[in-house]
């Protein structure tokens, strides 16, 4: 079944860091792609992020276990990009969805811009909720959540 939410919030988290090299003025034919590994990454650590700060799930989300780390099935196959960067072209322009706390999306989103996709994979091997799920099993999200609450720290801005 196709989680309509789950697309929305992958276009609003690539209109976010499209639209952020636009501000800087950087041009669109040397603005930094998204790949797919990079969306997931920072999709996991936008669930987890946003746990811990507004106690509260930021979409209705599963993620498994795979060698690069946590990843969503779904959005794997997102606009069938799979292993490429996505085509922002294709999903840019998005009215930010209200049902998100834009402050701390924003915020969370910010901090991890700052992180390449490797450092982020790298970390994302480094939480108990993919170390402790076997190859392709679904990580619990409860082990998601806590592994936040009690390891990460606050983003400081």
């Amino acid at each position: 079944m196709e989680n309509l939410e789950i697309k929305e919030l992958c276009k609003e988290i690539i209109n976010f860091y499209t639209q952020e090299q636009e501000n800087e003025c950087i041009p669109k034919e040397v603005q930094e792609k998204i790949s797919n590994l990079r969306l997931q990454k920072i999709l996991f650590f936008l669930y987890g992020y946003y746990w811990k700060e507004n106690k509260k799930e930021i979409t209705d989300i599963s993620f498994e276990a795979w060698q690069y780390g946590p990843v969503n099935r779904e959005v794997y196959y997102f606009e069938d990009y799979k292993y490429n960067e996505i085509d922002t072209e294709k999903v840019t322009n998005y009215e930010f969805n209200k049902k998100y706390n834009k402050e701390s999306f924003e915020k969370i989103l910010n901090h991890l811009g700052q992180f390449s996709t490797i450092r982020l994979v790298n970390a994302s091997h480094q939480t108990d909720p993919w170390l402790k799920t076997h190859n392709s099993q679904i990580i619990d999200n409860k082990l998601i959540k806590k592994w936040f609450e009690e390891h990460v720290p606050e983003i400081k801005y």
